[in-house]
C-alpha cells in the first residue's frame, strides 16, 4: 500500500508501545494501591508495652477487617466488615462483647466465631466519582461488670475503593481501650477517578464528533448516506452503556457528572440523529413528474396507446 510507508509504520509501533506502557502503569499502580491498603495495620486501644498497668492478658485483641463496601445498595451505602477476638490464656468468666448492630457475644476459652457487620455508610453519590462515605463501628467489652481494655486491630482492603480509619474512646471520655468507636472514610482510589474521567471526555468526543459530521452535511450541502444515519441512531443507544460502564457509578442517573455530560451528549446525539434522517428523506424525496400541457404538443403528435 503507498499510504503505508516507514512514518506510518514508525507511528504505529510508538503508539502500540506507549499504549502497553500507559496500560501496564495503570494495572500496576491500582495493585499497590489495593496491597498498601491490605497490608497496613491500624490500631488502637490499650497497650501492654506503653502502660505498665495492663499485662498482655489482660488486653482483649480485636481484628476488624473491612471487607467489602456497596455504595448502590438497595438501602443506601453499605460497609461491611469482619471482626475476630483472641480469648484469654487465663479467662475465668466469660468477656461480653457488644458490637454496633450485634447482640451482645459472649467469649470465653473456647473462642469465639468472627461476626460479620454490615452497617450504614453516610455519602453523597451525586458528586461520583469524588464522592467520599463515612461509617462507624462500636466495640465494647466488660467481664462481671468491668471493663475489658482492648487493642483494635483494623486491616483489609476494599475493590474501586481506599479508606481511611479515625479512632476515638469512649463517649464518656475514658482512654483505656474498653469503649472503642471506629470511624472509616471511604472514596474512590485514584485509578477509578481516572478511567471516569476518561469515560465522560470519550462521551463529549463522540458526541460531538456527530453533531458536527451532521451539521457539516447540512451547511455543506452535502448527501446524507444511510452509514452515517445508522451510526448517529446507533450511538444514542449506546451512550448509556458507556456511562454504566465506569467502575460502580450510581445506578440512578442523575449525579452532577451526568447533568454535565450524559444528558447533554444524548441531546447532542439525538438532535444529529434526526436531522441526519430529515436530510436523507428530503434528498430522496421523489420529483413530481411534469406531463407536457396541450399548447405544449406538437401538431400531429397523438398519443399511441
Amino acid at each position: 500500500m503507498p499510504w503505508l510507508n516507514k512514518r506510518w509504520i514508525s507511528f504505529f509501533i510508538i503508539s502500540a508501545v506507549v499504549g502497553v506502557v500507559f496500560i501496564s502503569l495503570v494495572g500496576w499502580g491500582n495493585n499497590q494501591e489495593g496491597n498498601k491498603v491490605r497490608n497496613k495495620f491500624d490500631s488502637f486501644g490499650a497497650d501492654s508495652d506503653l502502660n505498665p498497668s495492663y499485662t498482655s492478658s489482660q488486653v482483649l485483641l480485636t481484628l476488624v477487617q473491612a471487607n467489602s463496601f456497596d455504595p448502590n445498595g438497595k438501602a443506601g451505602p453499605t460497609f461491611g466488615a469482619k471482626l475476630a477476638f483472641q480469648p484469654f490464656s487465663n479467662l475465668t468468666s466469660p468477656i461480653q462483647i457488644q458490637a454496633t448492630l450485634l447482640n451482645p457475644l459472649n467469649l470465653t476459652n473456647a473462642g469465639l466465631l468472627p461476626q460479620t457487620i454490615n452497617v450504614d455508610a453516610v455519602g453523597n453519590p451525586n458528586t461520583y466519582p469524588f464522592d467520599s462515605y463515612e461509617a462507624q463501628i462500636q466495640i465494647v467489652a466488660s467481664s462481671n461488670g468491668t471493663d475489658i481494655p482492648l487493642t483494635v486491630f483494623v486491616e483489609g482492603s476494599l475493590q474501586g475503593f481506599i479508606y481511611t480509619t479515625d479512632f476515638n474512646g469512649s463517649i464518656d471520655g475514658s482512654t483505656d481501650g474498653s469503649d472503642v468507636l471506629i470511624t472509616f472514610e471511604v472514596r474512590r482510589n485514584t485509578t477509578t477517578r481516572l478511567f471516569a474521567a476518561i469515560i465522560f471526555l470519550l462521551m463529549w468526543f463522540l458526541s460531538l464528533s456527530i453533531f458536527i459530521a451532521a451539521m457539516s452535511v447540512w451547511f455543506r450541502g452535502k448527501n446524507t448516506e444511510l452509514p452515517l444515519v445508522a451510526i448517529s441512531t446507533a450511538l444514542l443507544f449506546a451512550l448509556p452503556n458507556i456511562r454504566n460502564s465506569q467502575p460502580g457509578v450510581p445506578s440512578p442517573v442523575g449525579t452532577t457528572e451526568d447533568m454535565v455530560g450524559f444528558f447533554w451528549n444524548i441531546l447532542l446525539v439525538a438532535i444529529s440523529a434526526i436531522s441526519l434522517l430529515i436530510k436523507w428523506i428530503l434528498q430522496n424525496k421523489r420529483p413530481t413528474p411534469v406531463l407536457p400541457t396541450d399548447q405544449e404538443k406538437k401538431p400531429g403528435q397523438e398519443r399511441v396507446v
